[in-house]
């Protein structure tokens, strides 16, 4: 009568716990689900859309100014291209302070020459190589162990501390 054995869920006592594994709480997400939310930095980028590696070298065509070449040179290999014009407007005129760090290139194919101006540094870390003439009226630094390569002329008006490696067509101390 009152006593059978079947179960309707009344007669036996029931846990405060759920089947489930213990640990797999609600204690971090409030939905109690568990599941990574879709914008979790940990999960990989769309393997579909894949990035194309921004290019360590910019070609440049003149006229350009030494500010601009300074500043490609923290981040990027320049390459200088001659432009239509003549050797004034082919040349890149350093009339503000330049590096070239460690690690980056400064390429100056046929056609385009170097100026520095009275007052202002090229400093070489990294590796200048050039088709054309070079002219120094300020200060050259020269401390890179690759090259500092002159196709043309080198002619020094101004300061040249060399403690790299030079290379030259001719080289005229003024």
């Amino acid at each position: 009568n009152g006593s059978g054995s079947g179960n309707n869920g009344s007669d036996q006592e029931q846990g405060g716990e759920s089947p489930e594994d213990p640990g797999e709480g609600d204690t971090d997400d409030p939905s109690g689900d568990n599941t990574e939310q879709p914008d979790d930095p940990a999960q990989p980028e769309d393997p579909t859309e894949p990035e194309e590696p921004e290019s360590d070298t910019v070609e440049l065509t003149m006229k350009v100014t030494a500010a601009e070449v300074n500043e490609y040179l923290k981040t990027k290999n320049v390459v200088l291209n001659a432009g239509a014009g003549d050797d004034a407007y082919n040349t890149l005129e350093v009339d503000v302070d330049v590096t070239v760090p460690q690690g980056k290139s400064l390429t100056m194919n046929a056609g385009v020459h170097m100026e520095v101006d009275p007052g202002m540094t090229l400093q070489i870390d990294g590796t200048v190589a050039m088709e054309g003439n070079m002219s120094n009226n300020g200060t050259v630094n020269n401390t890179s162990m690759n090259t500092f390569q002159v196709g043309g002329s080198f002619v020094n008006s101004g300061t040249f501390s060399n403690t790299g490696r030079l290379i030259a067509q001719t080289v005229q101390n003024n």
